[in-house]
């Protein structure tokens, strides 16, 4: 919903999004919540022509969206509960 495309690669994602408030405060959240828990790490970072780009370490693991979860709506809330938990 944020506008961004995604690029991914094996052991990183490049994020492409319009340089608004909002990716401002996401990309100042990646940085606090480093080391306090699982978040990608950010590699690089640049703004041009008003957008911004992040290059991030990406995590293992899948996606909330992942289709497996998305069947299995048990297995999701748990994971989400999880996560939640750890916030």
């Amino acid at each position: 919903m944020s506008g961004a495309g995604v690029r991914l690669y094996e052991n990183m994602v490049l994020k492409i999004q319009p340089d608004t408030r909002w990716a401002r405060i996401e990309q100042a959240m990646l940085h606090w919540l480093e080391g306090r828990l699982p978040v990608p790490r950010l590699l690089a970072e640049a703004q041009e022509n008003g957008m911004l780009y992040l290059l991030e370490s990406r995590l293992p693991g899948e996606m909330a969206c992942h289709e497996r979860y998305l069947r299995d709506e048990d297995q999701l809330q748990r994971q989400i509960a999880d996560a939640l938990k750890a916030l």
